[in-house]
């Protein structure tokens, strides 16, 4: 995922803001209405139990990404 900011700290940006990066439903924010997207890792889940882990992967990824390619400076 790095790889896809580089563009973007070649030209002196020092940070990526990850916003909306979880499922979101403006209609029914219970999660309702997700009940029905199932997946399959380690087991049957449905989406509102991997709520929270999708963004905090992707924001791990952006973290990683970054690290690699800025590996001089501080991230955090």
């Amino acid at each position: 995922m790095g790889d896809l900011h580089r563009a973007y700290t070649d030209h002196g940006v020092a940070g990526i803001w990850n916003d909306m990066n979880e499922p979101a439903d403006f209609i029914d924010q219970t999660g309702g209405n997700q009940r029905d997207v199932v997946s399959y890792d380690e087991g049957e889940h449905d989406a509102r139990e991997k709520r929270n882990v999708f963004a905090l992967l992707e924001s791990r990824a952006t973290y990683e990404g970054l690290e690699r390619l800025q590996p001089d400076k501080r991230l955090t």
